[in-house]
């Protein structure tokens, strides 16, 4: 028979035992405190009896132990995912102490450490002993946080990007780098070319351009992905087989590690429509300008030459960049200054143009001559004087004609003045319109009474047979 010794341990290996177990039970401790994750065990009464540093830290608890479940959930803001407040009872370790299974369930928790809503994933289980009676609940809890702002800031990002994807007013298309397929389009490039979204899908860069222009459009893609290129004006083929002009812009981006072209549409064949017309007009303008006989300038407001035709360079004999530094009041002499500021006050910016005046130029050699001209004003589009235009002529040779005139028609009225002969200047019908003196004498009629009658009535037909008149036709 074995001795009493035999049956129960001494008071040593008592004491042995216990020191085995506080010895696990502290590396166990040890371990669970460099756990970064909180770890909260209840016992069946609803209190904590084992709470890890990382509990403790951020709810600010002074022990491990002796903390009620309850309690404490009492003391907290505490919501579920949806944002609504928890009830007590819905805490998952009380939960568990009634044999729930709580598997990664979130939370949110106004912590007292940070002052601050913090998201968590909870997993708590029920505890056994090896007869299977419940002696607690375990409860594990990781901080979400941080992975659930860059999620929220994710999906506000991802709203956003659609927002404006969707919404942008230019066509926007994305297309795989190396197969040159579509992946996505937007409304607005689905209504530019005709396309439903699901057709671009079957589409790639090359059914969209007309055939002619492939070779330069797809070099201009290669540049794209490059990132030597992110701008080029092409042709894109509607659906309809018509032709859009368009400019695109790219940007390059990496999704899942392929590369993505971002290529912005926007329909330019308004302007180009625009910018042909208006080449075509300048070019009208143009030859308009230079076959011009007279001379034609247009000055800023300050009087500056901004635009002449080769006439007027070659009136006034400057060079073009000696002609383009000068105003019209240096190449005008000063005494048509006052005249000339008075005709632009009071007329040009008053009606918008001047009536057609004299005034004089000098030439680059000096000399002065005189020119003829009409000024109009040009205003911008908000209605406020922008330029003067005009069209200068050289009346130089138009005077010395007019001169010459002048004294022929004197040395004309002095030769017939002193005529021995009596002399009548008659309209084509023979009514009298001029007579020398000396036909004053024979008739013996003053110039008055002479003026608006018919050479008939002047002369008896029986004179007329032995004194004949002598007509002379002028033109």
């Amino acid at each position: 028979m074995a001795s009493l010794s035999e049956k129960h341990p001494s008071k040593a290996q008592l004491q042995h035992m216990l020191d085995a177990v506080t010895m696990e039970r502290d590396r166990l401790l040890a371990a669970i405190d460099n756990i970064s994750d909180e770890i909260w065990f209840a016992d069946h009464h609803g209190n904590f009896t084992m709470i890890n540093r990382a509990g403790l830290l951020e709810f600010d608890l002074n022990g491990r132990h002796g903390v009620n479940v309850a309690m404490l959930a009492e003391g907290l803001e505490i919501f579920r995912n949806d944002g609504s407040p928890r009830p007590v009872d819905e805490a998952p370790p009380l939960r568990a102490l009634k044999g729930e299974i709580i598997r990664d369930e979130e939370e949110i928790v106004l912590t007292p450490r940070e002052g601050e809503l913090r998201y968590r994933k909870v997993n708590s289980s029920p505890v056994h002993d090896s007869e299977g009676e419940l002696i607690g609940s375990i409860s594990v809890v990781r901080d979400i946080t941080a992975g659930k702002r860059t999620e929220q800031a994710l999906q506000a990002s991802d709203i956003m990007y659609q927002t404006l994807f969707q919404g942008s007013k230019a066509g926007i298309l994305v297309a795989d780098a190396q197969t040159k397929r579509f992946l996505y389009a937007n409304p607005a490039i689905c209504a530019m070319l005709g396309y439903m979204p699901d057709e671009f899908l079957r589409l790639g860069v090359a059914d969209i351009h007309p055939p002619a222009t492939l070779p330069a459009t797809m070099l201009a893609f290669d540049e794209m992905v490059k990132g030597t290129r992110n701008l080029v004006e092409a042709q894109c083929l509607c659906k309809n087989g018509s032709v859009l002009e368009v400019s695109i812009s790219s940007s390059i981006a990496t999704v899942n590690g392929q590369t993505h072209v971002f290529g912005f549409f926007t329909d330019i064949t308004e302007r180009r429509q625009t910018e042909t017309a208006l080449r075509e007009s300048e070019e009208k303008y143009r030859k308009l300008h230079e076959s011009m006989r007279d001379a034609f300038v247009r000055v800023n407001m300050n009087g500056l030459l901004i635009e002449y035709n080769k006439a007027y360079q070659e009136m006034l004999g400057y060079p073009d960049e000696e002609l383009r530094r000068l105003t019209y009041p240096e190449i005008t002499p000063e005494k048509w200054h006052a005249m000339e500021a008075r005709i632009v006050n009071e007329q040009v910016l008053t009606r918008g143009h001047s009536d057609i005046y004299q005034k004089e130029y000098r030439r680059r050699d000096g000399s002065v001559f005189p020119v003829e001209l009409r000024t109009l004003l040009i205003r911008d589009d908000d209605g406020k004087p922008m330029s003067m235009w005009a069209i200068v002529r050289d009346i130089s040779e138009r005077l010395r004609t007019e001169e010459a005139l002048r004294k022929s028609e004197m040395r004309y009225r002095e030769i017939v003045e002193l005529a021995v002969d009596g002399i009548l200047q008659g309209s084509p019908e023979g009514i009298i319109i001029a007579a020398n003196a000396q036909m004053q004498i024979l008739t013996g009629k003053g110039l008055k009474a002479l003026l608006g009658q018919h050479v008939s009535e002047l002369f008896d037909p029986a004179d007329l047979a032995t004194r004949p008149l002598r007509f002379d036709l002028l033109n």
